[in-house]
């Protein structure tokens, strides 16, 4: 699943005249998240997960962290 990542690039928009930046197209990024949140729930369902147990908990924090929120999409 890393590897989905290569080849990703975050876009960084100045937010009006504010300083702030955001993140702009993010469609092809919700996409991966999305997919590998399904992946990585089903093989920590398995009961084959041992192995790469600790792994598999580690990405599927980090995916669920990264995640856009529908609350916090303009």
């Amino acid at each position: 699943m890393a590897a989905g990542w290569i080849g990703i690039e975050f876009v960084v928009l100045p937010y009006k005249d504010s300083g702030t930046f955001i993140l702009g197209g993010i469609d092809d990024i919700q996409q991966i998240l999305d997919d590998q949140l399904v992946k990585i729930q089903s093989m920590c369902a398995s009961p084959f997960i041992k192995f790469f147990e600790e792994r598999a908990c580690k990405w599927r924090t980090l995916v669920l962290n990264m995640q856009v929120h529908p609350h916090c999409q303009h």
